[in-house]
């Protein structure tokens, strides 16, 4: 799907964690170019993963493909970012196939490049080997999901691992390589390989995760759930061990109802059009996963409104930082005062009140993640300390009555710059002094700085201004550690999700708002 963006060379958001070793020339001024559509269009991947049509050279390779190249192959594959999935993959697709039907004098220069080590005979299987890797991983990725194409990639690893076994490596490659044959085993689960070879694969995989000699220091859950969770379809299609598929359906079952968060893809492994119903599918229920997409339960997310957000590591801190919080808190206190007074005066906007203040204060997708979203600190963390959201937003009383998250719709947002319109617009939609908008700014950035020294972590501050019809203007600010943008993927599309699941698209602000600030989201 060449990059969202083709015509941004972006600097990446966070230093690529390095997957290969010697390979950190990777974080040297690192850029993630996108593909031009020529150099596209000069080969062709047909449906079944086949490359086909001209490559460059394989000398030509680096100046061609830049850092795009350099990132697939030695970055780890859960630092690309969604958008540039599909872009990595073409370029890991046509590097396999270069090094596949190349010499290896020809290929050499090529190697030599990219690994920046000595000639030595190794060289070209290890560029072909961790090529494989890496591409076959992100074809087992959720979003992409192509275990056909990726397994065989694997097995050719697979088969190069056992060409080292045959000469002289004898400890056993399932305690040293748990991942990568988690990885084949999940492709030939994925692909209706119902076998005893894939049966054994997994066992050995388990236990290998659950009594190996690394199983004691090393964090293999993801690993053992999936195991048991391939184990329970493999040995339910070969009918065999009754006993065996019922005891990992159970367990997995279980494990699953309480932590239905913690594994992201069960989607891809519990319910694929191509595969039989699975055993874990029918234990939980098909209800259980009319759950999946939704974020925590309104009662879950409001629970967090009734106290104050705000920890401090000693009650010194705390007391240094009261000055800055003690506004906030107070803000809080009197609007709650307010709305009590107009319930106890049964006012007729007593419900928007309560509706808006319990929607602005939770921690819900609209105020957290679709703002990290819609400032584009994937791409760019440095714009939570320079960009703002503006939101309007509107009270729907009738959209739900469970949900309070439904009944506060955002209609319109844009991201703008902190610069002298910005402030301007502020001051005029906070009815403020001229520049007082400066100063409330910076005490709640100073507020991400000191709460970054006491956490000991990188937080990134995420601004928004909030407003609408007969609700009250909000300027917030809350903060996230850096290292959670690993955890969730970039979505450029986050005008589409941010008022959640199913909810109406939050379009741009309009030139009849009267702003000066232009939207700036797309300009990086």
């Amino acid at each position: 799907m060449l990059g969202r963006r083709n015509e941004i060379a972006h600097q990446a958001s966070f230093d690529p964690r390095v997957d290969i070793k010697g390979f950190d020339h990777l974080k040297e001024n690192f850029k993630l170019p996108p593909l031009t559509e020529s150099l596209r269009q000069s080969v062709q991947i047909s449906e079944d993963g086949q490359v086909s049509g001209s490559a460059p050279e394989s000398a030509e390779w680096v100046p061609v493909f830049g850092n795009l190249l350099m990132f697939g192959f030695g970055a780890i594959v859960n630092d690309v970012p969604t958008d540039l999935v599909e872009d990595v993959i073409f370029v890991l697709q046509v590097l396999v196939h270069t090094i596949s039907t190349s010499t290896d004098v020809n290929i050499l220069p090529l190697s030599l490049r990219i690994l920046r080590c000595c000639p030595n005979p190794a060289i070209n299987n290890i560029l072909s080997m961790n090529a494989r890797f890496h591409l076959a991983a992100l074809l087992m990725n959720p979003a992409i999901d192509r275990p056909h194409h990726a397994l065989p990639h694997f097995r050719a690893i697979e088969q190069n691992n056992a060409i080292l076994e045959a000469n002289g490596r004898h400890d056993d490659p399932y305690e040293y390589n748990t991942g990568l044959f988690s990885s084949i085993s999940t492709a030939l689960t994925f692909t209706n390989h119902f076998s005893a070879d894939t049966k054994e694969m997994l066992e050995r995989v388990l236990k290998a995760a659950t009594e190996g000699p690394r199983a004691a220091d090393t964090n293999f859950l993801t690993i053992i759930v999936r195991a048991r969770t391939n184990l329970a379809l493999v040995l339910q299609q070969m009918d065999v061990e009754p006993e065996q598929q019922k005891k990992h359906t159970d367990w997995v079952a279980r494990w699953l109802r309480k932590n239905r968060k913690m594994m992201p893809d069960v989607e891809q492994y519990l319910r694929r059009k191509d595969q039989p119903p699975h055993p874990i599918f029918k234990a939980l229920g098909a209800s259980w996963f009319d759950r999946l997409d939704l974020e925590p339960t309104s009662r879950e997310e409001f629970q967090s409104v009734k106290k104050c957000g705000t920890y401090y590591c000693t009650r010194e801190c705390q007391k240094e930082e009261w000055q800055r919080h003690k506004p906030e808190c107070t803000d809080r206190k009197e609007a709650l005062l307010r709305l009590r007074e107009l319930q106890s005066a049964h006012a007729p906007d007593a419900q928007k009140v309560a509706d808006w203040l319990k929607w602005r204060d939770s921690p819900h997708h609209g105020n957290k993640m679709g703002l990290v979203h819609a400032l584009g600190l994937h791409r760019d963390r440095s714009r939570g300390w320079t960009h703002i959201v503006f939101r309007i937003v509107q009270h729907n009383p009738e959209a739900s009555r469970n949900d309070l998250r439904r009944r506060i719709k955002i209609t319109r947002a844009s991201v703008v710059k902190l610069d002298d319109d910005a402030y301007r617009d502020i001051d005029d939609i906070m009815h403020l002094d001229s520049g007082e908008s400066r100063t409330y700014v910076a005490g709640l950035l100073d507020a991400t700085y000191k709460k970054t020294w006491s956490a000991g972590a990188e937080m990134i501050p995420i601004m928004h201004l909030t407003w609408g019809h007969g609700i009250e203007t909000w300027l917030g600010r809350s903060s996230l550690d850096a290292a959670a943008l690993r955890l969730v993927p970039y979505d450029p599309d986050w005008r589409l999700s941010l008022n959640g699941p199913g909810g109406d698209i939050a379009l741009p602000l309009s030139a009849a708002a009267g702003l000066r600030a232009q939207d700036v989201g797309q300009i990086f």
